[in-house]
């Protein structure tokens, strides 16, 4: 499946929009709405190819984007998961976004890496400076912090996770935490961290797709948190889209009626 380009966000040979990408619902009031197959490329774009193209195909999963989690499990796996997950919330709510960062660069913004005044020595205008990690974590509904990414010990990377945590908490937004073990220790953990975890996250095993009482790191059934209202997507099955035509069509690229052409 290749990647979405800019001129690709709509199905040309669909037979519902006939190729322009809307449809008319209203033809006294001139009044249009977007076609179903640019709402599936642009959920697509949004998850970026690594997560729209994972595999296994996931259908059900343990993950819930209202809760703090320490999910274990192979990054691809997680991946599988994290679309089961996304697609719907995206289909309901174009304005959710999330970010997926890793200790490793919460420790390099913590301790200025990415700061206004080390951009300006650099020249590096690509990206917005960073001045502290909450520029970062403050914004998206959801934050995924991949563990495993210092190859030392670092007492910084350890305050730049439980800042980051810290800040998620006091704005009462959900961090998931995800550790793929096949990457070696976590050097950016501490006794703080770890008794910060097994108060407020819920620990999850994607290779045994349920929620468990113990992990590496100790993590147990947090208490009642306040839930947004996204939370019943995932509360009730049968609004998951995860196993409908959508679901099909945003992994074939395709519209139903469309099964020989290919990807995106």
């Amino acid at each position: 499946m290749p990647e979405i380009k800019e001129t690709q966000l709509w199905d040309p040979n669909c037979p519902t929009c006939l190729g322009v990408g809307h449809v008319v619902v209203d033809e006294v009031e001139h009044i249009v709405q977007r076609c179903r197959c640019a709402t599936l490329r642009l959920i697509a774009k949004r998850l970026g190819p690594e997560i729209t193209k994972a595999r296994p195909v996931i259908t059900t999963t343990p993950l819930v984007t209202t809760q703090d989690q320490y999910i274990t499990g192979p990054w691809d796996l997680f991946c599988a998961h994290f679309r089961c997950v996304a697609l719907p919330v995206l289909a309901m709510d174009e304005t959710w976004f999330h970010v997926i960062t890793t200790d490793e660069r919460l420790k390099t913004i913590f301790v200025g890496g990415e700061s206004t005044q080390t951009k300006v020595k650099k020249r590096d205008d690509k990206a917005p400076p960073l001045d502290s990690v909450a520029d970062l974590v403050s914004g998206p509904d959801l934050v995924v912090i991949r563990l495993g990414f210092l190859g030392y010990k670092n007492v910084a990377a350890a305050g730049a996770l439980r800042e980051s945590m810290l800040v998620r908490k006091a704005l009462a937004k959900p961090t998931w935490l995800v550790y793929d073990q096949n990457l070696g220790p976590i050097y950016s953990w501490s006794p703080e961290l770890d008794a910060q975890v097994s108060k407020d996250y819920i620990g999850v095993n994607l290779e045994e797709g349920r929620s468990i009482a113990a992990l590496p790191v100790v993590a147990v059934p947090a208490s009642e948190k306040s839930t947004h209202d996204r939370s019943k997507v995932f509360q009730d099955p049968s609004l998951s889209v995860c196993d409908s035509d959508d679901f099909s069509a945003l992994l074939n690229g395709s519209s139903k009626t469309q099964k020989k052409r290919r990807g995106f």
